[in-house]
């Protein structure tokens, strides 16, 4: 099947003239920016192309002419305009069918000052064109709709509701705009605003489900709990600063001299975070119990007569049977 990449403008002075440019010059690199240079730093680029070879002062050998049978000289200014098309269809062997146009591409591809990669990475008065592939879209776009799926069911059916919390104080340091405060945000609308997030940043529920932000999230809580305190993007503990980043604080954490912090920390957050126990009331739990050995023989009309006496709320007695009359009597009992 053709496969067509589209050039399009973004840039109105460009919607009809042509763009007319040089590959970019990577001074570290030392090389043009064609997508066939050498990058020293990428063991898989030293067989690519030099300079001269590019230039054609040198003849590249047959290997190299082989991997490169169309060779851009950088030297040579590039015409694009919007609307050109690049034809990048592979023959049954693998291979591509248009030599030049895949090689247009591929240096269109390095050259980011000029060109986005696709319309959603176009950034206003940078970009002159984008890269318009409908079947890399649509696979951006299933990639990310899978994500969504995966997120909102960890959130439905994995994550346990009291975490809620954990995942929000992470997304409000991850996600600029992701408003959550601990202490006024409730259940449904905390659950609201995670959903949200699977349908739109899906990758960020995925990496804490992955524990990619574990450390993240126990430098997060201690300065939800003013354990620690952060001021714009400093975190100190009293007047000691501990760090200017997150990355900061948690390089801090293990450091072994920084060690009994650290565990002082820890157990602050334990005692803070410890379940409420309730304890059992025994004399309470005998009332219970007369009451309802009192109570377990009376026909549902005489539980109602005996709630009525008792001025429980008429609203709270009528939906119930008999069960559920009986133990919401007992329930009453202080």
């Amino acid at each position: 099947m053709e496969k067509i990449v589209k050039i399009i403008a973004c840039d109105s002075r460009y919607t009809e003239e042509s763009y007319s440019f040089l590959p970019a010059y990577d001074d570290v690199k030392g090389a043009y920016l064609t997508g066939q240079h050498i990058d020293v730093s990428n063991h898989d680029t030293l067989q690519n192309l030099t300079v001269d070879e590019m230039t054609g002062k040198v003849t590249p050998n047959a290997q190299k002419l082989e991997r490169f049978p169309y060779i851009i000289n950088p030297l040579n200014i590039i015409k694009i305009k919007n609307g050109d098309t690049l034809n990048v269809t592979k023959a049954p062997d693998g291979s591509y069918i248009n030599h030049r146009d895949i090689a247009v591409l591929n240096m269109l591809r390095f050259n980011s000052w000029l060109i986005a990669k696709d319309h959603s990475s176009v950034i206003p008065r940078k970009h002159k064109f984008y890269l318009k592939d409908d079947e890399h879209e649509a696979t951006v776009r299933l990639s990310k709709s899978d994500m969504s799926y995966e997120a909102e069911k960890y959130v439905r059916e994995e994550l346990p509701e009291p975490s809620y919390t954990d995942l929000a104080v992470v997304l409000k340091y991850k996600i600029k705009g992701f408003d959550f405060d601990k202490d006024k945000t409730n259940k449904v609308i905390l659950k609201d605003k995670l959903l949200s997030v699977c349908r739109n940043e899906p990758e960020k529920i995925l990496e804490f489900k992955a524990d990619v932000f574990k450390d993240d999230l126990f430098v997060l809580k201690l300065a939800s709990y003013d354990i620690i305190r952060q001021r714009g993007t400093d975190f100190f503990d009293g007047k000691k600063c501990i760090g200017t980043s997150i990355d900061e604080v948690k390089k801090y954490i293990k450091q072994e001299q920084n060690h009994e912090d650290v565990s002082k920390w820890g157990k602050q957050l334990v005692d803070i975070e410890k379940p409420e126990v309730v304890l059992a009331d025994p004399e309470k739990e005998e009332r219970k119990k007369a009451m309802f050995d009192e109570l377990v023989n009376y026909s549902f009309e005489e539980l109602k007569r005996y709630a009525g006496q008792k001025r429980y709320p008429k609203v709270d007695v009528d939906p119930l049977d008999k069960d559920g009359l009986l133990k919401y009597i007992i329930n009453k009992v202080k």
